[in-house]
């Protein structure tokens, strides 16, 4: 069972799902293309300062809630980590977050090229894979590096 289906089915929570900008879902915006750089022209940042607090909003909104339990995956904890230290509005409207898989910092790898792609500057990183979402190439990227790399 999905954590999601589980809080749903067997809890009965009111469960929420987030859309998050540069996945395959959310592809459509009323001016750009995926194929045009201004489409990917936004970072954690953005999606920290603006889209959470829109979401949470949202969902308090229509629920008619006064507060709400955040629980985020990976990057997702990076933006609720973020959000929450800078919108102290935001902060008052959650009374719980669980973080899961929280993003960290790499250990250390002994491949100096894999490490220098992990420590690079966010432009290195486009040069070699573009500003588009990354997931798509992932079974490639699979097939073509080491376990140990990848």
């Amino acid at each position: 069972k999905n954590l999601p289906l589980a809080l749903h089915d067997t809890a009965r929570y009111d469960v929420w799902l987030a859309n998050r900008r540069g996945n395959k879902y959310s592809n459509k915006h009323v001016v750009y293309r995926p194929g045009q750089p201004e489409f990917w022209d936004w970072s954690i940042d953005e999606t920290a300062l603006y889209d959470l607090p829109a979401m949470v909003e949202h969902v308090l909104e229509v629920t008619g809630c006064g507060s709400l339990v955040l629980i985020g995956f990976s990057q997702g904890t990076a933006e609720i980590f973020a959000g929450l230290s800078l919108n102290a509005r935001l902060a008052k409207r959650v009374s719980l977050v669980v973080a899961l898989a929280a993003m960290t910092r790499p250990r250390p790898v002994s491949n100096s090229l894999i490490s220098s792609l992990i420590h690079s500057t966010p432009d290195l990183l486009f040069l070699f894979f573009g500003r588009r979402a990354l997931l798509g190439s992932v079974l490639f990227w699979q097939d073509v590096m080491s376990p140990e790399a990848y």
